[in-house]
């Protein structure tokens, strides 16, 4: 879809016409330029132009609804309607070039916005006021109809969990044997809401420890509320266990200690086991050289020997419009699963920024070995500030000596009536919880097939397309994440920060070659779904809306966002599978815990690969990065440089400074001075890179993300 902008000729101050189309050869958008009409050139002349930027978004889940049509009438003009587009991805709709509302006739009427999909319940928007050269913005949240929400219900293949803008509670299952206490492994729990026709609504399994996830269920304390819960719990070997009538009661945690009794077959097994000599029942052997779960020793539940230490914690927050920073927002600490008293309470600064804040975490050495102890902390979040909507995370991360960051984007409110809290809440690291090995899949995917749709180079995209569940599932939700900011999640949830810097660099490799085949292959498009990747770790890796990040990740893949594992004479990028290498082994695939272990013992990022993938495995750079003015210009831009890629970060460091007012303005002048290596300095000090005062290829293309989400020009591919 083409978009018109009426703009000024920078030489002959008339006015000329700019169509942005997209060009089929490169993908990219160009503009075509043709003279405008006479009559075109005197409503510019007239007119002082403001802007409306409508974002489109899901009333429940606050995903964004793309094309969605977006209608922009006016009282008492021709037939009414000015304007009709589509959301686009992203669920923003960008209209341009409109009459200022005290220039309309009659005047002072102010625009109306009407937006409508199906599927969904017409929302209209009154009295919205354009002003000259100004950007209005407004939020529209989508109802669902109830007919589709019937429909998504039939066609889910997954049992639906309770909704979370509910009042809820909190629920942890510990499953042990009667005789010895000791925990079982793989018991199915379920879980029935009493009175609601004894339905099934959750069914998960505990994990080596005993225990289940964290489950969030519906309060049953709630004046609105005669329903109970159930539970019953089945495992192999024993005999099932039922627990009646229990309550949930709001914002707090419960936990279920249910023991299970052997059958007389598994009572028989026990006596036969403790017979055994210890040799006789050691792990089996690796037969492929790999290091995997009988080359590490699990730390004990409880060891004394092992004090609790200390990790940190940062929270930045920004508008999810306009990527501003938001100051004066508070946040609010608790102990997870707890209310009332908070254990910190911080205020943000001029970016958006609280201090960090120490908080209490495990020792170390559970992240550094294979542990039935959980080697994190966890802490609920309440963020606040007036004119947006507040945000709830329950369980984030806290590893020890370990700054974890928490970014969180909020939605501007409309009017002060109807606040509500967004609310996350994050289930267990894929180290610790319960979750489905990956099927595995070719490494090298076949390319060429009739009607196929291949890429024609390897692409940095600028945002991938992540499904919350797995394919069939076609009531999860897709979430439109920034390629870096899913890869320093993904990373987040699958390994620890604490681990040695080799080891995280490998495997952020893996994780990052693992993505760009999927996006390379147009794999799941291809299939006819909608979306690039998964977050189910049966067929992708994990994804998990609003968690936390780590720095020691995050500065990584700044460094190496663009690069990928390949083989030599093959395109793709190679589809790098993983496991944890500990209750999982997969020869000819990574393991984490045993790339930990050769990370210890001395081994490059580039050797831990070649010991998984194979001696001709190397590391190759992606040419293009999407979503960005221009690309690396391949040296570095430092005191003394010169020329139209020193102009062109000049002037995107001044659009930053709009929203970040430490960085001082500059001259655009393309010669980089000492006032341009201190503004440099001042913008790496803000987010978080080294304080070169020098353009290297992090900082280069930071200054883009930044530069983009700021000013709102990126044409998303």
């Amino acid at each position: 879809m083409s978009r018109r902008i009426d703009i000024m000729s920078p030489k002959s101050g008339q006015s000329e016409n700019r169509i942005q189309t997209l060009n089929p050869n490169t993908g990219r958008s160009q503009e075509v330029v043709k003279e405008s009409t006479p009559a075109e050139q005197e409503t510019s002349k007239r007119s002082r132009n403001g802007n409306l930027n409508v974002v489109v978004k899901h009333s429940e889940t606050s995903n964004p609804v793309s094309d969605a049509s977006v209608r922009v009438t006016y009282p008492g003009s021709d037939g009414g309607l000015i304007t009709e587009t589509n959301t686009d991805r992203t669920g923003t709709a960008f209209i341009d070039n409109l009459t200022p509302s005290d220039e309309m006739e009659p005047p002072n009427l102010d625009y109306h916005v009407e937006v409508q999909k199906p599927g969904f319940q017409r929302e209209s928007v009154e009295n919205v006021e354009i002003v000259p050269e100004e950007t209005t913005e407004r939020l529209v949240k989508l109802t669902p109809n109830m007919e589709t929400d019937r429909t998504q219900k039939q066609d889910s293949r997954i049992i639906p969990s309770e909704p979370r803008r509910i009042v809820t509670g909190k629920l942890r299952v510990q499953v042990r044997e009667m005789e010895d206490s000791s925990p079982i492994e793989d018991a199915a729990v379920k879980i029935y809401k009493v009175g609601q026709g004894e339905s099934v609504i959750r069914e998960v399994k505990t994990n080596e420890t005993g225990r289940t996830p964290m489950i969030e269920l519906a309060a049953t304390n709630m004046p609105d509320s005669n329903a109970y819960y159930r539970i019953v719990v089945t495992a192999p070997g024993y005999e099932e266990a039922i627990i009646h009538h229990v309550d949930i009661e709001s914002n707090e945690t419960m936990v279920e200690n249910i023991y299970l009794s052997p059958t007389g077959e598994r009572r028989e097994l026990l006596r036969t086991m403790e017979t055994v000599p210890p040799s006789a029942r050691t792990g089996e052997t690796d037969q492929t050289g790999q290091i995997i779960e009988d080359n590490i020793t699990p730390l004990p539940l409880e060891n004394p020997e092992l004090p609790p230490e200390t990790g940190r914690l940062r929270v930045d927050v920004t508008s999810i419009l306009r990527s501003y920073p938001i100051n004066g927002v508070t946040v609010r600490v608790f102990y997870s699963g707890q209310t009332g008293t908070p254990l910190r309470e911080e205020t943000t600064d001029e970016i958006g920024r609280t201090k960090e804040m120490e908080l209490p975490a495990p020792n170390i050495d559970y992240s550094l070995t294979p542990s039935v102890e959980q080697p994190y902390a966890n802490y609920d979040l309440l963020v606040e500030v007036p004119g947006f909507e507040s945000v709830e995370i329950a369980n984030i991360e806290i590893l020890p000596d370990t700054l974890a960051i928490q970014n969180i984007s909020m939605m501007p409110l409309e009017d002060a009536q109807g606040e509500s809290a967004e609310l996350f809440v994050i289930p267990p690291h894929t180290l610790f919880g319960d979750y489905p090995p990956k099927i595995a899949e070719a490494e090298i995917k076949p390319v060429g097939q009739s009607g196929e749709i291949v890429l024609s180079r390897v692409v940095i995209p600028e945002y991938v397309v992540v499904h919350d569940g797995p394919p069939s599932d076609t009531s999860a939700a897709n979430y439109y994440v920034k390629y870096k900011d899913y890869i320093k999640n993904v990373a987040s949830s699958e390994i620890y920060a604490t681990w040695p810097e080799a080891t995280i660099i490998a495997n952020v490799l893996c994780i990052q070659s693992f993505c760009l085949n999927r996006v390379y292959t147009e794999w799941y498009r291809n299939k006819g779904y909608q979306f690039t990747i998964t977050n189910s770790t049966a067929f992708d890796q994990k994804y998990i809306a609003g968690r936390n990040i780590f720095e020691p990740i995050s500065e990584i893949v700044d460094q190496v966002f663009a690069d990928y594992v390949s083989r030599p004479d093959i395109e793709q990028p190679l589809f790098t599978q993983f496991c944890d290498g500990r209750r999982v082994s997969c020869p000819n695939w990574l393991s984490q815990w045993g790339s930990k272990a050769l990370g210890d013992q001395g081994y490059s990022a580039i050797d831990i690969l070649r010991n998984y993938y194979g001696d001709d495995v190397y590391i190759e750079t992606a040419d293009e990065v999407s979503g960005v003015p221009s690309s690396w210009p391949g040296t570095e831009l430092t005191i003394g440089s010169r020329g139209d890629k020193v102009r062109q970060m000049q002037r995107q460091l001044n659009v930053i400074s709009n929203g970040y007012p430490l960085i001082p303005k500059i001259a655009q002048d393309g010669v980089y001075g000492q006032k341009t290596a201190d503004a440099v300095k001042e913008f790496q000090k803000v987010f978080n890179l080294p304080q070169t005062g020098v353009v290297d290829f992090p900082t280069w293309y930071k200054i883009s993300e930044i530069y983009v989400g700021v000013s709102r020009i990126a044409e998303l591919n």
